[in-house]
């Protein structure tokens, strides 16, 4: 999954807040794309620096959502939606039309119910 710069928000930002957002995991919280396992209340971090490739895309990075609406729109198969945090001094990248963040920092805050 590659997440796509906005050309209006090409800058890296730096979260001041803790960023509520959504990601759509298996029942057993592995991403679809990656197969990555998320433990519930654990930092996960990337061990480099989010890269912009010269096509303006970025392919490593914690990919999420950033409403549940949104989430839910993008469901393929029967999956969970389920409530994650870019945790405050995270570094990301915000696409206002995608209604997407790629981040270097994320938290599965609590298990959802299946949706």
């Amino acid at each position: 999954m590659c997440f796509y710069i906005h050309y209006d928000h090409k800058e890296e930002k730096t979260a001041t807040r803790d960023i509520e957002c959504w990601k759509i995991l298996s029942k057993d919280l592995k991403s679809l794309y990656r197969d990555f396992q998320y433990e519930v209340e654990k930092l996960y971090q990337q061990k480099n620096p989010l890269h912009v490739d010269i096509w303006d895309q970025i392919d490593k990075g914690f990919h999420s959502y950033a409403n549940k609406a949104t989430a839910k729109k993008r469901m393929i198969f029967t999956r969970k939606i389920t409530r994650f945090v870019i945790p405050k001094g995270s570094k990301y990248y915000y696409n206002p039309v995608d209604e997407e963040y790629v981040s270097d920092k994320i938290i599965l805050t609590r298990k959802s119910k299946k949706k």
